[in-house]
């Protein structure tokens, strides 16, 4: 058995430091047949809800890569395809560092992570967590619609 992250966990994507919590291990299997010929796991770090941060190493797909279906992934036949992570430990985390790259994901937001709340409060929720339990709660706090529930009352 392949050793990973404990879910949640926070996956924080490249130079831009793109955030998304994933509740459990079926939410990073599928991505693009582009991606998967970009290596887009080479960006991506995982920070665990057991205090440890991990990469990936390499994917396994039932892909082929060959010149027509890389030829195809960069024109008009992009279709997503199931990957199977292949992880690497890199050592135990401190919650400030997170806290510290979800901030500036936060500041570096395209009106994502801040769709349904206000990045400024966010950030002063962010800041205040004391556990990665309290920063796992502000992410789903954030993923909720609050225009919609309040809506619904």
């Amino acid at each position: 058995m392949n050793e990973g992250p404990t879910f949640p966990a926070f996956e924080i994507i490249g130079k831009e430091r793109c955030l998304e919590l994933h509740k459990s291990p079926d939410t990073f299997k599928m991505t693009t047949r582009l991606a998967v010929f970009h290596e887009f796991y080479k960006d991506v770090k995982f920070y665990d809800s057991e205090g440890y941060c991990w990469s990936v190493e390499s994917v396994e797909s039932d892909m082929k890569a060959t010149f027509f279906n890389k030829l195809l992934a960069h024109t008009f036949y992009n279709p997503s395809v199931s990957f199977i992570p292949h992880w690497r430990k890199e050592g135990k985390y401190k919650l400030d560092e997170l806290k510290s790259l979800y901030v500036n994901a936060v500041q570096q937001d395209d009106d994502i992570l801040t769709q349904f709340v206000d990045g400024e409060q966010l950030i002063q929720r962010v800041n205040a967590v004391k556990s990665i339990k309290d920063l796992i709660a502000v992410a789903e706090w954030m993923q909720t619609d609050w225009d919609c529930l309040n809506l619904k009352l």
